[in-house]
This record gives structure tokens, C-alpha cells and sequence, in this order.
């Protein structure tokens, strides 16, 4: 089998025009067929993955070692005699909570947050280096979410 690869394009600052992702496993095969690729807003990814205190999201690469920050940017770097690395595998959560006020009042409040799976580091340095869509996976039962918040 012939993992799929993505071209994501970077900011003209960055050190080179685009990294490549490729797909984790073939999702048109029968075993993973519950899984899906999709192409979300950087930015929006970034902000949702924030959201949680609970989350084990990664601070900006500014807050990075230098070393930490030259590393990740070179395993990203495309290199034809290299394999390229996997899309981030990611997951849609909704929480909701109901609060009283003044004693019966109630207020109700929607969360909605991205959880990695896999690929933290990997969305940090496509958000440092100016990438504005990023292609992801997760499993199809998330998919509308990313659709609806993160495109």
C-alpha cells in the first residue's frame, strides 16, 4: 500500500515552500475505514487545542529550546530520500455543563475542544512556519465538528 502524502504550503519566511504529511494508514482500506483525513485552519486547530486546562497541548515554538525549535524544524524539513512524517491524529470533544444562578436559574455553557492523539509538535511547527491548512485525522464521527470549527 501507497501511504497518501500532503504538500502544505508555508509563509514565505519560513526556511523552505511547503513540508509534506503523509496519511497515517489507508483510510479506503476496510480496516480503517473509520478514519478520515481532513484539511483544517491552522489557527483554529491551535485555539481549540488551547482551550482545555487539562490538555497536553504544547506551548508556542517561541517558548521552545533553540535546540528543540532547530530539531523539529529540521525533521520536517521535505527530503526525497526520506519518508516525510504522519498527519497529526486528532479527536473532537463537546463538553457541557449546567450551572445554577440565584438558585434556580440555570445557564448552560458548550466547550468545545481538539485533543491530540498524536502530532503536537508537528502542528506547533506547521503553525510556526506559516502553514494556514493542515491536513489532519480523526475518526469519522468527528469529522462534521472539524468541518463546522476548524475550517
Amino acid at each position: 500500500m501507497v501511504k497518501k502524502k500532503f504538500k502544505v504550503t508555508l509563509a514565505e519566511s519560513a526556511p523552505y515552500e511547503f513540508i509534506e504529511l503523509k496519511e497515517r494508514f489507508d483510510c479506503s482500506s476496510p480496516s480503517f475505514s473509520n478514519y478520515t483525513i481532513v484539511w483544517v485552519d491552522v489557527a483554529k486547530l491551535v485555539e481549540l487545542s488551547e482551550i482545555d486546562p487539562f490538555s497536553s497541548f504544547l506551548p508556542h515554538v517561541n517558548q521552545w529550546s533553540k535546540e528543540k525549535k532547530e530539531l523539529y524544524i529540521n525533521l520536517m524539513k521535505p527530503d526525497p530520500e526520506l519518508d516525510c512524517l504522519g498527519t497529526p491524529f486528532v479527536s473532537f470533544t463537546t463538553h457541557e455543563t449546567t450551572t445554577k444562578r440565584f438558585g434556580f436559574f440555570k445557564q448552560r455553557t458548550v466547550t468545545r475542544s481538539v485533543g491530540f492523539i498524536d502530532g503536537r509538535h508537528r502542528a506547533r511547527i506547521c503553525e510556526y512556519l506559516g502553514a494556514k491548512r493542515i491536513p489532519v485525522i480523526t475518526h469519522v464521527s468527528h469529522k462534521a465538528d472539524f468541518e463546522q470549527y476548524c475550517t
